[in-house]
């Protein structure tokens, strides 16, 4: 090759290499940008920001011309670089010119301009907006075949979306949280609609025994007398019995109204099972304009009433479990004893503390103590079963909240090893270590 072949071809290689840096550094300007940084850019300059929404409105088409035209470039640059260093050292040309061209493409041609693309893509966006319209149009043809091509295999490859869990929905909120993107109340909130799908009707329904109702086969005055002295807007009305709920009374137009027609003022009764999710009777709430409803047990009967109310408080006002003070559902306070959440499973509960706790019919905790004790036990109270003593720290309503769990007994060889546990807890405790 001649001197004056091989100065034509080095400047040709420096703008290839240039091209190269154009496509990668593109690529991260465009798909780094953010909407808010989007927005920005149109703030300042309006016609770039229209470039750059309506480049992004299609992302495929943009991801396909950057590979096309950046494969284009490269594989020009390893080809002419492979021969101007072979004309340069003939001899040793093979061994060199792959590597060095390697090495060459990832500093100029990939590395290097995404870190400065990332580093600058507001500023660049409306630049790259630019020049990319350009290579979008000369490299039409190629996008076509290509387009065309991944339209065969797109069914093929289409991932059926899944929804996020709740785990990794809080695990988002965490997140954001720690880097202050969501505050605490925020948090807290969504935290609480999240772990609507835990609860059912029956942990927040008033039940039976403490609902207040009016029995139409009472005198009117008696019927007033509890529409005044309720202090809740809807009360369920029956006939005999709360097993036959008619309706809800609207007691702000029964007392306005001075027949005081007990019938005209009710209005339909919503009834829900008492195992409905709360997130799903919430939706049942909006959907239908109800703000309250009837649940009732398995048998039909009704096992007590539940208000959208009742729901949103433990969404705006959640209560934190003395447990998840330092993050966990369950934390333990001494040897052999643990606070815990009303919520956790038993199946957490035996494999964190080695157990195998069971009750018919309850999967969690709470459901464990009530199964044990035979019937809904207060704050304070304890239940002793399958070796272990369960008091009840905290109640919210009719549910129980949070717990302290006590192990009195073990199997043989899980006392031996939780003794030995035990014995070098104390002493790293008596040495002045921390629990």
């Amino acid at each position: 090759m001649n001197p004056s072949s091989m100065w034509g071809s080095s400047i040709i290689l420096l703008l290839l290499f240039a091209l190269s840096a154009f496509f990668s550094g593109c690529e991260t300007v465009l798909f780094s940008l953010s909407p808010i940084q989007v927005q920005r850019i149109r703030n300042r300059h309006a016609a770039a920001g229209r470039r750059l929404e309506a480049l992004l409105a299609d992302p495929a088409l943009i991801l396909s011309t950057l590979l096309v035209g950046n494969s284009l470039v490269n594989f020009a640059i390893a080809s002419l670089g492979y021969v101007l260093i072979e004309s340069l050292i003939p001899r040793w040309g093979e061994a060199v010119a792959i590597p060095f061209m390697t090495v060459s493409l990832l500093l100029v041609g990939e590395v290097t301009p995404k870190r400065i693309a990332i580093i600058h893509a507001e500023r660049l966006a409306p630049v790259c907006s630019k020049l990319l319209l350009f290579w979008l149009w000369l490299l039409r043809p190629f996008n076509v075949v290509l387009t065309s091509g991944s339209r065969i295999f797109k069914k093929s490859l289409r991932r059926e979306r899944r929804a996020l869990s709740n785990d990794e929905l809080l695990t988002v909120v965490e997140v954001g949280e720690e880097q202050g993107v969501i505050d605490q109340e925020e948090a807290s909130m969504v935290d609480g609609i999240l772990r609507l799908s835990e609860l059912k009707a029956s942990d927040e329904m008033t039940p039976r025994v403490d609902m207040i109702g009016i029995d139409l086969d009472t005198p009117v005055e008696k019927q007033v007398a509890t529409a005044r002295g309720a202090g809740h807007r809807y009360l369920p009305v029956y006939v005999r019995t709360p097993d036959a709920i008619e309706g809800f009374l609207d007691t702000v137009q029964y007392l306005l109204d001075p027949a005081h027609d007990a019938r005209k003022a009710t209005r339909q009764a919503l009834f829900v099972p008492e195992n409905v999710s709360l997130d799903d009777l919430l939706v049942t709430f909006q959907r239908s304009g109800r703000h309250i409803a009837c649940v009732l047990d398995e048998y039909g009967g009704t096992a007590g009433l539940i208000t959208r109310g009742d729901i949103l408080e433990l969404i705006t006002d959640p209560v934190t479990p003395d447990a998840e003070e330092d993050g966990s559902p369950i934390r333990r306070v001494a040897p052999d004893v643990w606070l815990m959440e009303g919520t956790v499973s038993l199946e957490e509960v035996n494999h964190e503390l080695d157990l195998n706790l069971e009750a018919d019919d309850a999967d969690r905790i709470a459901g464990w103590v009530t199964f044990h004790a035979g019937r809904l036990l207060q704050a304070g109270q304890s239940v002793l079963a399958q070796g272990c003593r369960v008091t009840v720290r905290r109640m919210r309503k009719r549910r129980i909240d949070a717990v302290q769990l006590e192990v009195l007994e073990r199997p043989e060889e899980d006392a031996l090893e939780q003794s030995v546990h035990d014995d070098l807890l104390l002493e790293g405790l008596d040495d002045g270590g921390e629990l």
